[in-house]
């Protein structure tokens, strides 16, 4: 037994050893995430977390690897925002209230994503594994420690079997017209280094991705290179412009590490979505979906991930691999609050929704009232002599008093009016004299014959007149 006991120590001694000799040319691996937040530590190692933010990417019961030394799973925040095409506006975020548009409009999207709980995954995954080797029991015989992995972990070599990608599938609803070519879709993920040179951390590939179906596939690479012979013989063709040299673990912090690390500010912009013509007041949306990983085989000199995570971790592993999803961005997160108006609490996918509202009304106006006509009161008559043409001026000739027609009393005699009496023509009178004496005697006899019809008639209404006008008042003293 005892024998047995002295080999295993010989051999472990013996790993220990080739560790410490091999660890100038390190390697252990990089971080990445995942998943849904389950209950962990306080993030302390994000720069921008606060005391409310519990990081997903911290190991816990429920989210470690098999050696212990990882989460495997990490949240992504992720929103979807909205402006007006031309607008020189912030994007709405839309937490406060839905973005309102129109018909045949054009809007521009963006897709933003935060990875800063990849952070804690990051710098945890490094810090474990350094405590694991100080607190070994043959480490401490044999003198090894934990700085043969470099401070940052520039001594642990990632190359082996290294690759990442984003992808992002965006659902709108039928009426809110995307892009059909993948040129429209710009992610921006890139910065400069401490000499300013240009890197891209990621780029879309347009081979793997498909917008031309309702569901949008968007698919990003990650863009780096190295002098591996892994790299030369499974990931030919991957470097684009501004590719990043990765070969160690440190070489990840730029992109990962403090609070201008460019994965807590990546973007895709989506310019020129139409809103159909034909679309009527209501809501609608856009939901979205990322999902993605991160893959390495890291090596400590000759040992690799799965020798060394078998002799120090709780249990051998292949290779560190990280799977990760989107979760909207909210302020919990301590970052945007950007989680839709109207998205329910048991939803928890980036989307955004937009709403054409119902058209405002005019006000109606109430129609004049018509007063009811009084039967009670008097009929003004109207002013025949009144200029139509004319307003109606008081005290003018536009306003002749009229006088109201008088109905005579009862049994009171009406007295006609007196008539005209035609003017009779001058009828000089015949004086005699001694030529025509004789002869105006003949003619006075024969004179009524000769006055007329007209003048006997003219006379025979004078009397009548004064007849009627005496017999009235007869009557009038009788009564």
């Amino acid at each position: 037994m005892s024998a047995i006991i002295a080999a295993l120590v010989l051999t472990a001694s013996a790993g220990v050893s080739s560790f410490a000799a091999d660890s100038d040319t390190t390697g252990t691996a990089p971080a990445a995430p995942v998943a849904e937040q389950p209950a962990g530590a306080t993030d302390t190692a994000n720069n921008d977390a606060t005391s409310t933010h519990t990081s997903s990417g911290t190991v816990t019961d429920d989210n470690k690897s098999d050696s212990g030394f990882y989460a495997p799973k990490a949240d992504l925040y992720g929103d979807i925002l909205v402006k007006e095409s031309g607008s020189t506006g912030d994007y709405d975020t839309e937490h406060d209230k839905v973005f309102e548009t129109k018909a045949g409009a054009t809007l521009d999207f963006k897709a933003t994503l935060n990875g800063k709980d990849v952070e804690t995954q990051y710098t945890e995954t490094l810090d474990n594994v350094k405590k694991k080797i100080d607190s070994h029991p043959l480490a401490q015989i044999l003198r090894v420690t934990s700085d043969k992995l470099g401070a940052k972990g520039e001594r642990i070599n990632i190359t082996d079997q290294l690759n990442s990608f984003l992808e992002l599938e965006i659902t709108p609803d039928s009426k809110l017209i995307f892009p059909t070519e993948i040129s429209s879709y710009k992610l921006d993920a890139e910065d400069v280094d401490a000499n300013g040179n240009k890197r891209v951390w990621y780029y879309i590939d347009e081979t793997k991705s498909d917008v031309t179906g309702a569901t949008k596939k968007i698919y990003m690479q990650l863009n780096f290179t190295n002098g591996s012979a892994y790299y030369k013989n499974n990931t030919p063709n991957v470097a684009r412009e501004g590719a990043v040299t990765i070969d160690t673990y440190d070489d990840l912090a730029p992109f990962i590490v403090g609070p201008t690390a460019k994965l807590k500010d990546l973007n895709l912009l989506i310019n020129g979505v139409k809103v159909a013509d034909d679309a009527q007041p209501g809501d609608y949306t856009v939901k979205s979906v990322l999902k993605g990983s991160f893959v390495s085989n890291p090596a400590v000199g000759s040992y690799t991930w799965k020798t060394l995570s078998g002799f120090i971790g709780e249990k051998a592993e292949e290779k560190i691999e990280y799977k990760w999803t989107t979760v909207q961005e909210t302020a919990q997160n301590d970052n945007l609050d950007g989680k839709d108006n109207i998205q329910p609490a048991s939803d928890n996918n980036p989307w955004l929704t937009v709403r054409i509202p119902e058209p405002v009304k005019p006000p109606v106006v109430p129609e004049k009232p018509v007063v009811p006509v009084n039967p009670d009161r008097p009929v003004v008559p109207v002013n025949p002599d009144r200029d139509p043409l004319q307003p109606t001026i008081p005290g003018t000739e536009n306003e002749k008093p009229v006088t109201p027609e008088v109905k005579p009393e009862e049994n009171t005699p009406v007295v006609p009016e007196k008539p005209e009496v035609p003017a009779q023509p001058e009828v000089k009178p015949n004086v005699p004299t001694k030529e025509n004496s004789k002869v105006e005697k003949k003619s006075t006899v024969n004179k009524l014959p000769q006055m007329g019809v007209s003048t006997i008639a003219g006379a025979t209404t004078a009397i009548g007149t004064v007849l009627a006008a005496a017999s009235a008042l007869t009557f009038k003293k009788r009564k």
